[in-house]
């Protein structure tokens, strides 16, 4: 049961940002817990979720300017006040709909409430600086090379705007960067199993609802909301479900048909689970396998909405403990990832990895591929994806395991994609989505085959 929450969007936003900033969990995951426990009038819910995707999107921007003009390092703050300085200013630079004098003033209640007097001054000295500089503020001129520029005018890490421009260019990188803060639409790939895409474009006409056809993909749509998805009939119906253009199209590389046996590893919350069920037709059987007993609950939740019988969940840990299943001739490993393709969508992930974390994870990601490996029947097919452009992730492990494995030799994705997607194909075969592609955010994908 819901309960009536006396807590304000801006109070809200403020534990989670809090929350964040400690590593306690992503963005998604901590709104999710919240507002599922919380009855929040539609108006409040929805400042609370742009104020906290505000802030993290512009967070390294937010952060330059708060600089300039208070006395004090942001470091040296506690994260509640430093968070309310972030929320106060998020909302003076961009919010243009909620008054300066509101911004700066429920900031100052907060400091007050979660502070002292001396910080509720200081806060309220701060953001009035920054409001009467607002137009110094509108073309920023931090200093230092491209680079640095570049970090601060797009919030963005400094050390991950050098990959980049080290990889792709400086006029690349800036147009990856400036993809990543525009506010995505709500994509949605069509459920073919119950219905086609004019037939939900009808309802979503019905219900006022704005929209516009994916470039990548043709059973699938982006949607302008404003308010939840959930509340769609489409959506409580089971006509369609919630999935980046991108990650769409994954689950065809398997070339999935009715009666086959798929395996799929790291499944949870389901996306790409529940697109195999529908290219089979929801006939033949899908294992879908994830370590996480509350992230496979939603993978349920997802197929019974969706209608799919054929998707049998299964909580394990595949480096820890080995299935006794046998072998499958189609494997789908979706391996955990840095998401850094993902930053459009999941704004707080370009500020929760270091540089060398694509060291550690690729790690992890090579151990789970060979284990996926092993399941795989002689001439079956292993497809390995992540949420990432990044090398380490991609084509660094499916390189190590192909020279552990030569049993195993990559085959071009480009046979199972659609004619739209043909520029998604890089020259080695793989699915190389990069954001600015379409509305889809970063996707790698390798199928490979075993002799």
């Amino acid at each position: 049961m819901l309960e009536t929450s006396t807590l304000s969007a801006r109070e809200i936003a403020l534990r989670v940002l809090r929350q964040l900033e400690a590593g306690q969990a992503t963005c998604d995951r901590l709104l999710q817990d919240l507002l599922s426990r919380l009855s929040l009038p539609a108006v409040e819910r929805g400042l609370a979720v742009e104020l906290i995707y505000g802030v993290e999107r512009w967070r390294g921007k937010i952060d330059w300017i708060l600089a300039q003009v208070s006395r004090y390092p942001l470091v040296d703050l506690t994260p509640w006040i430093r968070n309310i300085l972030r929320l106060g200013a998020y909302q003076l630079l961009f919010l243009e709909r909620v008054p300066a004098s509101a911004a700066v003033n429920e900031a100052v209640k907060l400091a007050h409430r979660h502070g002292h007097p001396g910080t509720a001054k200081l806060v309220n000295g701060v953001l009035r600086e920054v409001e009467r500089r607002r137009e110094n503020w509108k073309v920023l001129e931090p200093g230092g090379d491209p680079a640095h520029t570049l970090a601060v005018t797009h919030s963005h890490p400094e050390w991950l705007v050098r990959r980049w421009i080290r990889r792709w260019g400086l006029e690349k990188a800036a147009a990856i960067c400036a993809t990543n803060n525009r506010i995505p639409p709500t994509t949605v790939r069509i459920n073919t199993l119950r219905v086609d895409r004019d037939e939900v474009e009808k309802l979503l006409s019905r219900e006022k609802v704005e929209f516009f056809r994916c470039s990548l993909f043709r059973e699938a749509l982006h949607l302008n909301l404003h308010g939840a998805v959930t509340a769609l009939t489409a959506f409580q119906k089971g006509l369609f479900t919630v999935q980046d253009e991108g990650a769409i199209l994954v689950a065809p590389l398997l070339d999935p048909a009715p009666g086959d046996r798929i395996l799929e590893i790291c499944a949870a919350p389901g996306g790409k689970t529940t697109h195999l069920g529908e290219r089979m037709e929801n006939q033949g059987e899908i294992l879908a396998v994830d370590r996480s007993r509350r992230r496979l609950s939603l993978l349920e939740d997802n197929c019974r909405r969706l209608g799919l019988t054929l998707v049998r969940p299964l909580a394990s840990d595949i480096l820890s403990r080995a299935l006794s299943e046998g072998l499958w001739e189609k494997v789908l490993v979706d391996v955990p990832c840095s998401n850094l393709g993902m930053l459009r969508r999941n704004p707080d992930a370009r500020w929760l990895h270091r540089e060398e974390d694509l060291e550690r994870l690729p790690v992890t990601q090579l151990q789970i591929l060979r284990s996926a490996g092993d399941y795989v029947a002689p001439r079956g097919v292993l497809v390995y994806a992540t949420c990432s452009n990044e090398k380490e992730e991609n084509e660094g492990v499916v390189s190590q395991f192909l020279q552990e494995n030569p049993g195993f030799h990559v085959e071009s994705v480009m046979p199972f994609l659609p004619a739209e997607a043909a520029g998604a194909v890089g020259r080695s075969g793989y699915l190389e989505v990069v954001p600015g592609c379409g509305e889809a955010g970063g996707i790698f994908a390798a199928r490979l085959r075993r002799s």
